[in-house]
């Protein structure tokens, strides 16, 4: 995870090989994000309600997770922590 100008956070683009290995394991549906924030951070929170028509009708799910900034090494093209 890299720092931004502003937070954001997108949906992932994943490539076929990890697409594959998801539905191997039988996850037909993912939530997967690709978040960027302004500043560095120990830790996000997340949560995921379903709304329709502009009204929340449940929330999905919550949690929080910890964040581990990495650095690439410019060299060897890998990321190490």
């Amino acid at each position: 995870m890299e720092t931004a100008k502003k937070n954001t956070i997108k949906p992932a683009k994943l490539t076929k090989s990890e697409s594959s290995l998801l539905k191997a394991v039988g996850i037909e549906k993912q939530f997967i994000f690709d978040v960027q924030l302004a500043q560095r951070s120990s830790y996000l929170e997340y949560w995921v309600d379903h709304y329709e028509k502009g009204k929340k009708i449940e929330s999905l799910s919550k949690g929080t997770t910890d964040t581990e900034w990495r650095k690439k090494d410019k060299n060897k093209n890998t990321t190490v922590a």
